[in-house]
């Protein structure tokens, strides 16, 4: 399945870049738009510089950001930006006018006689549309292509798809409309070209070129030749301000890796040596992060397909998608094979816990390296601490050798018996609740979804295949490899710094 895969993607690149292909850069000036940005930008900048411990400020702030994003980002006509978010603004300011007076007057107020300009010149329109418009030719295969999902569906004729649907489709255009620059969206728009011509169009106040990987940055541009790319003609790039310094990610308090790191670290060292998990920090978009042990996987979310499959954390890297069980520690697989027991899962989870209990107990009796040794020359040749601590787990149903370590614990021979029918009953019903999960989880995945996720680095969801349940879909922003042993209860978990 996996060599299919792969050769999918191969052929897919094949065709990609069979033929020529050619990307442009485009600036479009205009100078409402200059002034509701040097306004915006400068009352960021000020905000961080000299209020950095006003956190209701710093918060009021990113809410009017992400607002007014919308007038330099979107293509819809500014009398439906405006019907969608000014009613919302005029609070914000409010409240910034009732708080920060001299902030208001200063910052506010210029946004506010800018935003009222554009209402009253240029309602019915929008400037990139009108410069899109210059271009469209009916008889060629054209789409916009914008990053938030656009309440406009066609300009003119020609579709206007958001950039996961785009890459979703895998369409072969004649021209594709890219709203922004390549480092507004994530790594693929610098690297996936489906147009024979594509034009990447923002103001002129932003920067305008192809986002190099980070890990090339400290490699001289003469000294990289990517071959995947060599039959694509790249135009000039253009100069200006960067877009995701100004209005994203500089604007979050920074995170305390080290704070957070120690903070757990310590909470876990007064614990059971059982209860310890070693687990490498992955820090998430929104100054979330999680904890991910070194030996289990977790549910990794392709970002092309949308499918669902099981990585370790040596797989993952910035920019994955995981998604995650929101407010609870009990696993999912669990619950959903509960349900699919009926009754009768009570009497199976009750043998489960009995031999894991006696298991523990030993454990601790006779500690873990005594235990080892003694369990090995007794036939359960797998013993070894990590295994140890993964079968008093309630994930854990059986092992290689399970009959010897039940003979060890001293079982009876009818209990033995039972506890073994009832483990291969167990794993029959995880396998089967493992493939309906999958099922019912892609259901619910769809392209909105994934509009919110690129949009805001997660996005929340529910599913009917657990009563209540929500789940998140998280973006990885940095992984940490430095192994930490923290507590088992605090894995998978999302936090908040």
């Amino acid at each position: 399945m996996l060599g299919n895969i792969e050769t999918n993607k191969i052929d897919f690149l094949n065709f990609l870049y069979k033929e020529k292909k050619f990307v442009y850069f485009k600036h479009i000036a205009n100078e409402q738009i200059a002034t509701l940005y040097a306004a915006l930008r400068q009352f960021g900048k000020d905000v961080r510089e000299n209020y950095e411990a006003e956190e209701d400020l710093l918060e009021l702030f990113q809410i009017i950001r992400k607002n007014l994003n919308r007038f330099l980002s979107s293509i819809d006509n500014y009398n439906l930006i405006f019907e969608q978010y000014l009613s919302s603004l005029i609070g914000y300011f409010k409240e910034l006018r009732n708080h920060y007076t001299e902030l208001f007057d200063m910052y506010g107020r210029p946004l506010i006689m800018t935003l009222q300009t554009i209402q009253n010149q240029s309602s019915d329109t929008n400037f990139i549309k009108q410069e899109i418009r210059k271009k469209i030719n009916l008889e060629r295969n054209q789409c916009i292509v914008t990053r938030y999902k656009s309440k406009t569906k066609n300009v003119d004729g020609v579709p206007v798809v958001s950039f996961s649907e785009y890459l979703r489709n895998k369409c072969d255009y004649d021209d594709a409309f890219i709203i922004g620059s390549p480092e507004f969206f994530d790594q693929r728009a610098s690297s996936i070209f489906l147009a024979t011509n594509t034009y990447f169009l923002t103001y002129s106040i932003f920067r305008n070129d192809i986002k190099r990987p980070e890990f090339l940055n400290h490699i001289p541009k003469n000294l990289i030749y990517d071959s995947m790319l060599s039959n694509v003609c790249m135009g000039k790039g253009l100069e200006g301000q960067s877009f995701i310094v100004d209005f994203g990610e500089v604007q979050e308090q920074e995170f305390q890796k080290e704070e957070i790191i120690l903070r757990h670290t310590q909470q876990a060292s007064h614990l059971n040596d059982l209860d310890k998990v070693e687990a490498n920090l992955v820090i998430l978009h929104n100054n979330h992060y999680t904890f991910i042990p070194v030996d289990t996987k977790v549910r990794k979310v392709n970002q092309d397909s949308l499918r669902i499959s099981s990585e370790k954390i040596q797989a993952l890297s910035p920019g994955d998608w995981l998604l995650f069980r929101n407010n609870t520690n009990t696993d999912l697989i669990i619950e959903v094979a509960n349900q699919l027991l009926g009754e009768a899962y009570i009497k199976h989870r009750k043998l489960q816990k009995k031999w894991k209990k006696k298991l523990r107990k030993v454990i601790e009796l006779n500690g873990e390296e005594k235990v080892i040794r003694y369990f090995k020359n007794k036939g359960v040749k797998n013993a070894n601490f990590q295994n140890l601590k993964n079968w008093t787990k309630e994930t854990s149903i059986a092992m290689k050798y399970f009959e010897e370590l039940l003979q060890i614990l001293k079982f009876d021979e009818k209990t033995q018996k039972e506890m073994q029918e009832s483990a291969k009953i167990l794993n029959q019903k995880h396998i089967q609740a493992g493939k309906s999960i999958t099922a019912q989880l892609l259901e619910e995945l769809d392209g909105s979804v994934v509009d919110s996720l690129v949009d805001d680095g997660y996005v929340t969801f529910t599913t009917p295949l657990i009563e209540g349940a929500s789940f998140n879909i998280e973006m990885i922003k940095e992984i940490d490899y430095t192994s930490i042993m923290v507590d088992y209860r605090d894995v998978l978990n999302v936090w908040r710094e």
